[in-house]
């Protein structure tokens, strides 16, 4: 018996097991084959899925999986498994992308590199070090003559073309002469030159490459099936229609254009306007057409598990989001952590129910519709470890951006990078949304997206939404208490929103001292809050026991809560307009809902929003009043005319340095310096109290990497660096060792501040 796991499972076994997810990526990801520009594709999946493990017919590999001694010295089984490539008679062109996937199955070839010895070092090492022996250990032709057992290799084979007559694919398997085969890694590493990936098939390599990993990882995680949405999963929006008709009413002419709109779309519509619906129409729409993964981009972490929740309840009713079979969240480090263990060997000496834990986690990052921050798709254009999967993901995704606005100039130049490489290349459908956008930037993104016109809102209903009346406020929030009592006062539930987190704190502190409103009648929420509490905060704000939500930017994005007025510090028109929208969201107060914007805001506000965009906002706001939909664009052009000169300088440098760096990715390679660039230049930074550590240390210690990390917060690059500064923050290494288990080892950064579930992480000290 041929194994190709320590915990016992054969190499049949789990070829049969990678062959299955095959198949379903051939159903879930139909746009794989054209994408890649190889004919055949799926055939070339399919061998490189036969032959990547056959390296593992060692005699010495498989006393390592026995447990029994060995003297395999730590070498590569997959630099084995590409010499039997050599026996396809296929199209040269074809076979060498095949050799290249299955050498880089484990290990890019930088890692190799470093790895192996070239054949003048093997045979130095020979007369000095393994004189008395026969071959040197890693004499990769010694190795195929005398390590792999004729008759091992005689029943594979008979298994292999059995497969292949299955499915009517041609497995002729001609004769090899081991002499005339040339080491892999000194071929295809070594001897790698700059004119041979020119002659490369740059997307035939890579996608290849990430689908045989994704192959290789479900199948060895124990995944016997990717789920895919069906029609079932937008009836929703059937019973929606049918309702709105009992009432004499219908989907506004925004959705229905969004329900029959091919390709890539723009969407610009009011808060509360049903842009949610709008897009899973639209998704209803590319999905008939042909599937893809689907992507539901936020701006904020804060924001995700409230769109996830929601998406779960409209696709599959009212069930845990947990057990959704069609709606998953991208979870911090997650991928991370579970790709290094599935890649790891010990990962099969766990016990079956640590196994079981990781099986519920993993299929939580599978699941066909993914909710995530444009972060998580961003990283794959650096090079992060794991890209060739996520572009084999994204072959053929439909991606939907809510709240584009909301994002800074260096993210929004990068995201029109991403949008017109993934659109060209990889057949990505984009569905992107707005309440407000300035002209100068919905014309960038019509550029790029190759949109002539944008579907918005009719008149009829921008005029009937006067929901908001602004009264600009003299003085900061604290001058506003007395006004804050009166409207309490009336029976009214309000929001007080700030632009930091220390003064939200604050806030709640002087509010609670002052007896004002009752501290369980409070709701504090923002960014600094673990997921455990957040969650609970979040489920917190619809309850009627809630009399005042205080929060900062967290709550301008995807809560679908409706108060009754709002005392708001100042900032920019779009982001201050995305705040009014969790007022009188569904117009049901007879008169437009007052709105308190304070002119003085917060002594750091200007890290955050730029002065001169914040006071041209106030400016327009005084003469303002009752704001109508309908006025808005009007009103974001004269506050954004274009970028200020600074921005207008980082968004140009960006665009053309992205591109550079987005065209220098190549298969096979770990991008280093990229994934360094990447995780330097993205704000918010996860980092765990210091209080937590015995919970996130026994959460590790089951496994169960999901409940680990919600017990971080994310902090802004700004507070990183002065906590740092101040020794406030340090790095904690974790080593999880258990009998009979594998060693599992992170590291954690541990801030010595206060947490409490009221108002999150604060500056006291420990």
């Amino acid at each position: 018996m041929i194994l190709a796991k320590s915990d016992g499972t054969t190499l049949k076994d789990h070829i049969r097991d990678c062959l299955r997810i095959v198949d379903n990526l051939h159903q879930s990801l139909p746009e794989l084959s054209s994408a890649s520009g190889m004919v055949r594709f799926w055939e070339q999946l399919f061998y490189s899925v036969c032959f990547h493990d056959l390296g593992k017919v060692h005699k010495e590999f498989q006393k390592v999986l026995k447990g029994q001694r060995d003297e395999w010295t730590h070498q590569r089984h997959e630099v084995y498994s590409v010499a039997y490539v050599d026996k396809l008679k296929i199209d040269i062109r074809e076979r060498d992308i095949i050799r290249k996937v299955i050498l880089a199955h484990h290990k890019t070839f930088e890692e190799l590199r470093q790895r192996y010895k070239n054949s003048d070092e093997i045979k130095n090492d020979l007369e000095l070090i393994y004189s008395e022996r026969a071959y040197h250990p890693e004499d990769f032709h010694a190795n195929l003559m005398r390590c792999f057992p004729s008759s091992d290799l005689r029943e594979i084979f008979t298994f292999l073309g059995q497969l292949a007559h299955s499915r009517g694919i041609p497995l002729d398997l001609k004769g090899i002469l081991y002499k005339d085969i040339i080491h892999p890694v000194e071929e295809l590493v070594f001897n790698r030159s700059a004119e041979s990936e020119k002659e490369s098939s740059f997307w035939g390599e890579m996608l290849l490459w990430g689908a045989l990993k994704i192959c290789d990882h479900y199948a060895s995680a124990g995944i016997r099936e990717i789920y895919r949405l069906k029609e079932e999963h937008f009836s929703f929006l059937t019973k929606m229609q049918k309702e709105l008709q009992q009432k004499g009413d219908g989907f506004h002419t925004h959705q229905k254009l969004c329900f029959e709109k091919d390709g890539n779309t723009i969407l610009i519509a009011p808060t509360g306007s049903g842009k949610t619906e709008a897009a899973i129409g639209w998704l209803r729409r590319q999905h008939r057409k042909a599937e893809g993964r689907i992507y539901y981009v936020l701006p904020y972490t804060a924001s995700i598990n409230a769109m996830h929740q929601r998406l779960v309840y409209s696709m599959e009713g009212d069930i845990s989001p947990i057990g959704s079979t069609a709606v998953g969240v991208q979870h911090g480090k997650l991928s991370q952590y579970l790709q290094h263990l599935w890649e790891d060997e010990h990962v099969y000496m766990l016990s079956d129910d640590r196994r079981e834990q990781l099986l519920r986690q993993y299929r939580s990052m599978i699941l066909p519709v993914k909710v995530v921050t444009p972060f998580q798709l961003l990283k794959y254009l650096y090079g992060v470890k794991g890209y060739e999967m996520g572009y084999a993901e994204l072959a053929g995704a439909k991606i939907i951006l809510d709240e584009i606005h909301a994002y800074d100039v260096l993210t929004f130049a990068q995201l029109l990078v991403m949008f017109e490489y993934l659109s060209k290349y990889l057949k990505v459908n984009f569905l992107v949304m707005s309440a407000t956008i300035p002209s100068f930037m919905l014309n960038y993104l019509k550029s790029t997206l190759n949109v002539s016109g944008v579907i918005r809102a009719d008149r009829a209903l921008c005029d009937s939404l006067k929901r908001h009346r602004v009264e600009v406020c003299d003085g900061s929030v604290f001058d506003q208490f007395d006004r804050l009592s009166e409207l309490l006062s009336s029976n009214r539930r309000g929001i007080l929103v700030c632009n930091t987190v220390a003064k939200a704190q604050e806030c709640f502190r002087k509010i609670v001292h002052q007896e004002l409103v009752s501290a369980d009648e409070i709701v504090v929420l923002h960014g600094r809050f673990t997921t455990q509490d957040r969650l609970a905060k979040e489920e917190s704000v619809s309850k009627k026991k809630t009399r005042l939500l205080i929060g900062t930017q967290a709550i301008e994005v995807s809560l679908d809560i409706d108060y009754d007025f709002m005392i708001t510090e100042p900032a920019p028109l779009d982001a201050l307009l995305q705040r009014f929208g969790r007022v009188n969201r569904r117009s049901r107060q007879s008169t437009p809902a007052p709105i308190l914007v304070c002119r003085k805001g917060g002594e750091f506000d200007g890290r955050i929003y730029p002065e001169s965009v914040t006071s041209r906002t106030i400016d327009v706001l005084e003469s303002q009043g009752v704001i109508r939909e309908s006025d808005i664009q009007s009103l974001l052009d004269l506050v954004y005319p274009e970028w200020e000169e600074h921005d207008r300088q980082e968004f140009e440098n960006t665009l053309r340095l992205f591109r550079v760096a987005v065209g220098n990715l190549k298969p096979f390679s770990r991008h280093k310096e990229n994934e360094e660039e990447f995780y330097d230049k993205f704000d918010g930074i996860e980092i765990l109290p210091s209080q937590f550590l015995p919970d996130y240390k026994h959460a590790l210690e089951k496994w169960d990497f999901i409940h680990a990390e919600q017990y971080k917060v994310s902090i802004r690059k700004g507070m990183y660096t002065k906590y740092i500064r101040e020794g406030i923050i340090h790095a904690e290494p974790i080593t999880i060792l258990k009998k009979d288990e594998a060693v599992f080892e992170t590291t954690v950064l541990l801030i010595d501040l206060k947490y409490n579930s009221n108002v999150g992480l604060t500056d006291d000290p420990l």
